[in-house]
């Protein structure tokens, strides 16, 4: 009996280490922060360096794809799509951006015999330029996997450029 007890346990413990998690399909993100420091840039322009940083869970580990050879399909290999919020009387409004902020994340494969993939994702080129406003904003963002599986949308804290400014003297 307690040969037995001791098989029982053995296995229990080997089970319980590579047990599998189970996560749906689509990514899940979580926002982690959101930092701007001033910098200046190569021709001596002043500007606020933005650094988002979120985490993500896919259950079925299809992030990421692989750097498109031709060109013409770089449109089609985007995976995070951030977008800037001012707020206007109260309410935060979508802005229109010259520059839309749409990012590839690069190709992932997932374990053997556990298809979940976890991660972090830097974004380290949120920039703002001078004159520095006085605006409210944040960001909303969320990301695509490879099956097209859209995630959870996040957003960063509120915060205004010019507070983030070292004055040096």
């Amino acid at each position: 009996m307690k040969k037995l007890l001791g098989i029982f346990l053995i296995i229990s413990m080997v089970w319980g280490c590579y047990q599998i998690e189970s996560y749906p399909p689509e990514p899940e993100i979580t926002y982690v922060s959101f930092e701007l420091t001033d910098s200046v840039d190569l021709l001596g322009n002043m500007v606020l360096t933005g650094v988002l940083r979120f985490s993500f869970i896919d259950g079925d580990g299809d992030v990421g794809d692989y750097a498109p050879t031709d060109t013409s399909q770089n449109d089609s290999v985007k995976h995070v799509f951030i977008d800037l919020y001012k707020k206007e009387d109260g309410i935060f409004v979508r802005q229109d951006l010259i520059v839309d902020y749409y990012y590839r994340i690069p190709y992932f494969e997932p374990g053997a015999n556990n298809p979940v993939l976890k991660g972090d994702v830097l974004i380290s080129d949120l920039n703002f330029y001078a004159p520095f406003g006085g605006d409210t904003l944040r960001y909303q963002f969320y990301m695509r996997d490879r099956a097209g599986n859209k995630s959870n949308i996040e957003q960063t804290n509120v915060f205004v450029p010019q507070d983030s400014l070292n004055l040096r003297e």
